[in-house]
């Protein structure tokens, strides 16, 4: 086994060694076959084949096969090499093919571009779409191409003010836009009607004072303050309060 190994392996080194031009596909194909070899002839020595003698100790008990070991005298294991004069050509040759491979391989990148779909594509396709995208035309509506502008209507005169508008206001019509109350009529609302809270009592007035007349503020306290207190038997309070809130819009 060992010794047809060796042949077959001193035929591919002869082989490689006469290539003078040769493809890549062949180079790779004979490398390939020698790497095979080797690796058989290395793991041949790593584990070389059992002979019928050492079946047979493996049959046998642990005791029978030390008494056989002990009998036997070791002989030396041969070691198998090849011959350092063919492997040292060898390795030139490939190193010599290796270093002629770059062109080999280029002719193989530049088959395989052609073949292959370019990737490039699509990101030039959108280069292109987003150089060409302000060239775009803006969307104009049709209607305001052909609607015709309007005409500008005349404006009316803006009134002048007479004399009495520009009249400075008395102190009379400042004080009617507010509620007059009186100090003790504020103590007893503030006490009957909102429950001793003076602050609801001057939220619920600068409320009022903001209306447009009285209706609208009988209406805010009939729906909007009145639900909040109970205001039974406090008519006279209430008559009362209401009496000066229409006195401001009169």
């Amino acid at each position: 086994m060992e010794k047809k190994l060796h042949e077959q392996l001193k035929d591919l080194a002869n082989e490689i060694l006469a290539m003078n031009e040769t493809s890549l596909v062949d180079l790779h194909q004979k490398t390939r076959a020698l790497y095979e070899l080797l690796t058989i002839q290395l793991h041949l020595e790593k584990n070389p084949p059992k002979n019928k003698e050492e079946e047979t100790i493996e049959a046998t008990d642990s005791k029978t096969y030390d008494k056989f070991i002990e009998d036997q005298d070791p002989q030396p294991v041969e070691q198998s090499t090849y011959e350092e004069n063919l492997a040292e050509p060898l390795i030139e040759k490939i190193k010599d093919i290796v270093a002629q491979m770059p062109s080999e391989t280029q002719k193989i990148d530049e088959l395989l571009e052609e073949l292959l779909p370019s990737k490039s594509k699509p990101l030039s396709e959108l280069e292109d779409f987003a150089s060409n995208y302000q060239q775009t035309p803006v969307f104009e509506r049709k209607d305001s191409q052909k609607t015709p502008p309007k005409p500008v209507e005349p404006t009316a005169p803006e009134p002048k003010e007479t004399p009495e508008q520009n009249k400075p206001k008395s102190l009379n019509d400042k004080l009617n836009k507010n509620i007059q109350i009186g100090l003790n009529d504020r103590l007893a609302f503030t006490k009957h009607l909102f429950e001793g809270n003076s602050d609801e009592y001057h939220r619920v007035i600068s409320q009022i004072t903001t209306m447009n007349n009285y209706q609208e503020a009988t209406r805010f306290i009939d729906t909007m303050v009145k639900p909040d207190y109970n205001w039974e038997g406090k008519e006279q309070h209430l008559d009362r309060f209401l009496l000066l809130i229409e006195k401001k819009f009169n």
